[in-house]
């Protein structure tokens, strides 16, 4: 894994998609938007696994103040602890 990108990218698609729900974009807005945050991951990353591993290590930055905190071992090890 070469970049955390994942996790931006995942909240890019699900941001269009939130655009969309609530009405804010058309739907062939929703869909360029869609195609361009894919775009941007098949750039950054070379497999799914590699892509599932930076969303998952940008999540838990996110969410441990942009830190590597006790989440991020965590979920890094696999132990939930």
């Amino acid at each position: 894994m070469r970049t955390i990108a994942a996790w931006d990218i995942g909240r890019g698609s699900k941001m269009a998609r939130w655009g969309r729900g609530a009405r804010y974009a058309t739907e062939a807005e929703m869909h360029t938007s869609v195609e361009r945050v894919a775009s941007a991951a098949q750039a950054a990353y070379d497999s799914w696994e590699e892509f599932s591993a930076g969303y998952v290590l940008g999540r838990c930055l996110h969410f441990d103040e942009e830190e590597f905190g006790p989440g991020t071992r965590r979920s890094s090890t696999g132990t939930g602890r």
